[in-house]
């Protein structure tokens, strides 16, 4: 996200114009990009295979099941010795598992393979982990990721990870929307809630149509070193690279850009839907995140409400509530306290117990 800033700032210097460059976000998304090669992979055939008879046999001897073994193919290096009591269902392709011992957090490892699960419709890649999942229907898993102990894993169509869902900002009942765009820096997001010029507002409208229309790959992903475990449901879901989902009672519609330099943790019973998470992000101890875009490095926790929110980088919502509203980098707010349909885009502020922004809660006047 960063080397998108700079060059946002390095296009609106030479040019002044922003919306030049819309269509280099587009050009060098990283996303988007990511997902094409998704995309590809999924649905690449060279070096699958059919089950030999040996192996669905083995298959069947550890306790595995299928309606339809033909419809399972498998990487040419396959061994069916890690794959224990699950079921597969329409078409699944499987890689290679060797039981090597995945890391699963607090000094916790689990044999990669697939165990005690039911698959639908996936892809799993070599050296990933299923184990003790409910149901896992229209994902791809890749290399090295993890999913233990899930209750749900699933996507449907059409599956847009957020992207493009319509927000409003500074005004619950209209006039600043925005749309959600996984790969927009936080000055970007601010340019463009303020900006309400006319002509701007059909430039950036028609940059988000192009860039869902580049989301044709309708499937969630768990990306190589993400761990999602212990949790209750994620749907139609892009989980980036060491991710970690531990505990969460629901990640839903939401894209997920994750390294493993600065992963992003959503745990403790939080719920994301409907929202973009950016590198380093938080969302823990209960707290919501909901339709909002959550710039690098923030945080939303200890039971946090965050709805139709742009929150700029290391800023964190804690215990309070923050709607429709644009709130800066380096923000703390920590007790109990509102924020609502407010624009703060330069940030580096704090909110106090009991404050009341931006609202006519309570009977109190209108602060705008």
């Amino acid at each position: 996200m960063q080397k998108y800033a700079q060059k946002r700032k390095d296009t609106v210097k030479k040019t002044g114009d922003l919306t030049v460059f819309f269509d280099e976000l587009i050009a060098g998304s990283f996303f988007l990009e990511r997902l094409d090669r998704h995309g590809k992979d999924y649905n690449m055939t060279d070096g699958l295979r059919p089950l030999s008879a040996e192996e669905i046999e083995t298959l069947k001897g550890h306790g595995n099941y299928s309606a339809d073994w033909s419809l399972i193919n498998v990487e040419a290096s396959f061994s069916a010795q890690n794959i224990i009591g699950s079921s597969f269902l329409g078409r699944c392709v499987l890689g290679r598992f060797d039981g090597t011992p995945l890391p699963l957090g607090d000094d916790v490892f689990f044999p990669n393979g697939i165990y005690n699960s039911t698959l639908i419709d996936s892809r799993i890649g070599s050296g990933a982990l299923v184990a003790n999942t409910s149901c896992v229907s229209g994902c791809f898993i890749r290399e090295g990721a993890a999913v233990f102990g899930l209750g749900l894993l699933s996507s449907s169509l059409p599956c847009y990870f957020a992207n493009g869902t319509e927000i409003k900002v500074g005004n619950e009942i209209g006039g600043r929307e925005i749309r959600l765009i996984a790969d927009m820096d936080f000055e970007t997001a601010s340019s463009v809630i303020m900006n309400r010029e006319p002509s701007f507002v059909k430039a950036f409208n028609s940059f988000c149509e192009k860039y869902t229309a580049r989301m044709n790959f309708g499937r969630c992903v768990v990306e190589k070193g993400a761990v999602i475990k212990n949790s209750t449901a994620v749907k139609n879901c892009f989980v980036g690279e060491y991710a970690v989902i531990d505990g969460a009672s629901l990640v839903e519609d939401s894209t997920i850009l994750s390294s493993e330099s600065a992963p992003v943790i959503i745990s403790s019973g939080a719920v994301v839907k409907k929202s973009c998470l950016q590198l380093g992000v938080s969302v823990n101890d209960m707290a919501i995140a909901d339709s909002s875009l959550l710039t690098s490095y923030s945080t939303v926790t200890r039971h946090g409400k965050v709805k139709n929110c742009v929150i700029g980088s290391n800023t964190e919502i804690a215990e309070g509530e923050a709607t429709s509203s644009l709130i800066g980098p380096f923000t703390g707010y920590h007790h109990q306290s509102l924020l609502i349909a407010s624009l703060w885009p330069s940030g580096r502020g704090n909110i106090g117990y009991g404050a009341n922004v931006g609202s006519n809660h309570t009977g109190k006047a209108p602060d705008q």
